[in-house]
């Protein structure tokens, strides 16, 4: 199950129901089975404020995930809408594309992939890549 959680003011996923049915492609695809992924929607402060208390990281973010189990996939994730606006503006992406990366971006991490040294993150960069192909096909 795939649920979306909507705290920040004015936003919703366009299309969820296709979003929700490629991200399960996703995870199929990865070898993994979704068990609950709860992605909620927050704002820069709030997201800000789970990093500095969950993770003691005093800086801004655009999504974190919360792991309860891999196989099946269980795991919150807190994605900031105004990190991912201003992201889309930076690398010139709708906001559509840029938070479909973020997206997949954390269910990916839930699969295994991690983006802590060089080589990983351009290694998730690659599969983002490879599934938003999908995703806009």
């Amino acid at each position: 199950m795939i649920q979306f959680q909507y705290q920040y003011p004015g936003f919703k996923i366009k299309s969820a129901r296709k979003i929700k049915s490629w991200l399960t492609m996703v995870a199929r695809g990865e070898k993994k089975k979704i068990g609950s992924l709860v992605y909620v929607f927050v704002s820069d402060e709030e997201l800000l404020q789970i990093n500095k208390i969950s993770l003691q990281h005093d800086y801004y973010t655009d999504i974190i995930t919360f792991p309860y189990s891999y196989e099946p996939i269980e795991s919150e994730l807190f994605i900031s809408i105004d990190r991912v606006i201003d992201h889309s503006n930076k690398y010139q992406v709708t906001p559509e594309i840029e938070m479909a990366r973020v997206l997949v971006h954390g269910l990916l991490h839930m699969c295994g992939y991690s983006d802590k040294s060089k080589i990983k993150k351009k290694q998730m960069t690659d599969r983002e890549d490879f599934w938003l192909e999908r995703l806009k096909s």
